[in-house]
């Protein structure tokens, strides 16, 4: 398999949350309606390819500690962390009013509180937030509290750990 361009901009990693909402792995439920096909919360981008939607939706959904390399980055990168590498291979500015746009705006304008970890992390040094799916959460109760925020910062991996492992809405 050749490998794939890594997406120089992380903000385009948010439209990965939408796995599911992609019609492209029907037995995955809908949380909220998703947005048309070609708007700019659900691009219609060519890279989304299947390797990359099954990563995404299946192993880090289930396990944001032990995540893995899809193919396409094994035949290149081989086998070296892809949790440690996602963050020195994107390099980003993402920030508070990135999620405003792609993320639930309604849930933000509500909770004062989420907008003000993320103000939070960034003040900690932390430069990069994902969001990202927790399957085996909102199959059970949908809505806000089945996604896991993320965390990472360039300079310190440990703080990384930590945030992603305590910040689960």
């Amino acid at each position: 398999m050749v490998a794939m361009e890594i997406p120089s901009n992380l903000v385009e990693l948010l439209y990965l949350r939408h796995v599911w909402e992609l019609d492209v792995l029907p037995e995955m439920p809908k949380v909220y309606p998703a947005p048309p096909l070609g708007t700019a919360s659900r691009p219609d981008r060519k890279w989304l390819e299947q390797d990359w939607l099954e990563l995404w939706a299946t192993e880090i959904a289930h396990d944001p500690h032990a995540i893995t390399a899809p193919e396409s980055w094994r035949s290149t990168h081989g086998t070296y962390g892809f949790d440690h590498q996602i963050h020195r291979e994107w390099k980003t500015q993402v920030r508070t009013q990135c999620y405003e746009e792609f993320f639930m705006p309604e849930y933000f304008a509500k909770n004062g509180k989420m907008v003000d970890r993320l103000e939070n992390l960034e003040a900690q040094g932390v430069n990069e937030v994902i969001v990202l799916p927790l399957q085996e959460t909102y199959l059970d109760r949908p809505g806000p509290q089945s996604l896991i925020v993320a965390t990472a910062t360039l300079r310190d991996d440990n703080l990384w750990k930590q945030a992603i492992a305590g910040a689960s809405l």
